[in-house]
C-alpha cells in the first residue's frame, strides 16, 4: 500500500521534530494538529479519533484478528516492507508472532499494582491516543509488539492496508537481526508458511516465536533465538541482538510508564 505523504508528514510533525520527541521533558505535553491538516490525516487514513478500549476489550479484538491473519502474510509484508522502505510493513509480524502465544487472561495487578501480571498492559478508563501508535509504526514499525493495545491496532491496519507482494528478488535479501548474525529472507518466510494457528501444534514447535518473536524498532529481529533459525556468522561473537540507538531514544520517552520500557498501552 501507498501512504499519502502529505498525511505522513502531518502524522509525522504531531510528534517529533528536529530535537526528536515533541513530548521529551514536557510534563502533560499534549499533541496539536492544525484542523485543516488533521482532517486530512484523518481522511487518509493515516491518523484517528481516540477511543476507549479496556484490557479485556483489547484481548477479544487481538485473538480474532490472530485467527483472521495468515503468518505467511505477515511475513510476505515484512519482506515487502524491506524493499520498499516502508517501516509499517514490517510491524505486523512480530505484533502476530507475539498474539499467536498471547494466553486469554483477566486483568491482575497482584505483582505491582498497576499493571497487567500476564501481558504487562496497564488498565486504563481514559482514551487512548491511535495516532501516536500510527506515529511509532510509520517511523519504526512498531515499538509496542508485546502489548496487547498496539497488536490490536497493529494487526486491524494490518488487514485495511493491503500490502504489496514480496518479489523473487525481495526473497534473496537477508534479514540481518542485529550484530553477527542474518536469517534468509526465502528461509523467513518458509518459517511464516509452517507457523500453525493451532494452539496444540504451536505447544510443540515455537518456530513463530523463536524466529522472530520481538521485532526491534528497525523492523527487523529484535531477540532472534538460536534454536530455530538459520543463522550465520558476519563478525565478532556477541552476547546476542541488541537495540539500535534509535530504539533506544525512541522508547525513552515513555520508559518512565512502562516496566518493560516499551511505553504507555494503546489500543483501537
Amino acid at each position: 500500500m501507498t501512504y499519502d505523504k502529505r498525511a505522513v508528514k502531518i502524522l509525522f510533525d504531531t510528534y517529533w521534530g528536529t530535537g526528536g520527541w515533541k513530548s521529551a521533558a514536557k510534563p502533560g505535553w499534549t499533541p496539536e494538529t492544525p484542523p485543516d491538516d488533521l482532517a486530512f490525516a484523518t481522511e487518509s487514513g493515516l491518523m484517528f479519533p481516540p477511543r476507549r478500549v479496556s484490557h479485556e476489550e483489547a484481548l477479544r479484538r487481538l485473538a480474532a484478528l490472530r485467527a483472521e491473519i495468515l503468518p505467511r502474510k505477515a511475513g510476505t509484508a515484512f519482506v515487502s516492507g524491506l524493499s520498499t522502505n516502508q517501516p509499517a510493513l514490517k510491524s505486523a509480524l512480530g505484533s502476530l508472532a507475539v498474539a499467536l502465544h498471547m494466553p486469554a487472561h483477566p486483568f491482575s495487578a497482584q505483582r505491582n499494582g498497576f499493571s497487567c501480571d500476564i501481558c504487562g498492559a496497564y488498565e486504563s478508563d481514559g482514551e487512548q491516543d491511535l495516532n501516536q501508535l500510527n506515529f511509532e509504526r510509520h517511523k519504526w514499525g512498531g515499538v509496542r509488539h508485546t502489548d496487547p493495545f498496539y497488536i490490536a491496532f497493529d494487526l486491524e491496519r494490518f488487514v485495511a492496508e493491503p500490502a504489496p507482494p514480496a518479489s523473487k528478488t525481495d526473497e534473496q535479501k537477508p534479514c540481518r537481526p542485529g550484530p553477527g548474525w542474518q536469517i534468509s529472507s526465502r528461509r523467513l518466510l518458509r518459517l511464516c508458511r509452517e507457523t500453525t494457528h493451532s494452539a496444540e501444534q504451536r505447544s510443540r514447535s515455537w518456530a513463530m516465536q523463536e524466529s522472530f518473536g520481538f521485532l526491534n524498532i528497525q523492523g527487523s529481529f529484535g531477540h532472534l533465538l538460536r534454536k530455530l533459525t538459520a543463522k550465520t556468522r558476519l563478525g565478532p561473537k556477541t552476547t546476542g541482538p541488541t537495540r539500535s540507538g534509535g530504539g533506544e531514544e525512541a522508547m525513552g520517552s515513555t520508559r518512565r510508564r512502562s516496566h518493560s520500557g516499551l511505553g504507555p498501552w494503546r489500543c483501537n
